[in-house]
């Protein structure tokens, strides 16, 4: 049998969500990233995981529920497509620790612990024309973290860390 799993901390200190900042990337190698969702809180950053398995039941859980309600193929196709871009809204309603533990990659470390953190617009390579993208920089007393974003996540990272940009 599994451990038994203590409550909450999240639960039990009151520890409340301050910001999302959805679908960071973090390169790895050949061109292929993990993509993470930063949920910031009053007392520390989780960083949870996305991954495939994850997305795909999340796409076939927006289908059966509108196979379910009667939904023809193209708005269950919208609905397929919101539930993938869209799958950091989840979060909004979950407790920080049960975000936490949703994956075993998944960490955190302490808010506390963040000297500075802010967005940077970027291009690849040298060319003009090519699309922008956001590198999302976070100092810590620990050490350094660095995302990418293909949208501006700004307004998410300015409210998930107020003046320590």
């Amino acid at each position: 049998t599994p451990p038994s799993t203590p409550a909450a901390p999240g639960a039990a200190y009151g520890e409340r969500i301050i910001s999302i900042v959805p679908n960071l990337k973090k390169p790895k190698s050949f061109g292929r990233w993990d993509t993470y969702n930063l949920v910031v809180t009053d007392r520390r950053c989780v960083f949870a995981l996305l991954t495939a398995d994850m997305l795909n039941r999340s796409i076939q859980e927006a289908n059966e529920r509108g196979k379910a309600e009667g939904k023809g193929f193209m708005d269950r196709w919208g609905d397929q497509m919101s539930a993938s871009v869209g799958y950091w809204r989840r979060y909004e309603s979950m407790d920080p620790e049960a975000v936490l533990g949703e994956n075993r990659e998944n960490y955190s470390f302490e808010r506390s612990s963040v000297r500075r953190a802010y967005v940077e617009q970027r291009r690849r390579g040298n060319q003009r024309n090519s699309s922008p993208y956001w590198e999302v920089i976070i100092e810590t007393r620990g050490g350094n973290y660095k995302y990418e974003s293909d949208t501006d996540p700004s307004p998410e990272v300015s409210r998930a860390f107020g003046g320590r940009g």
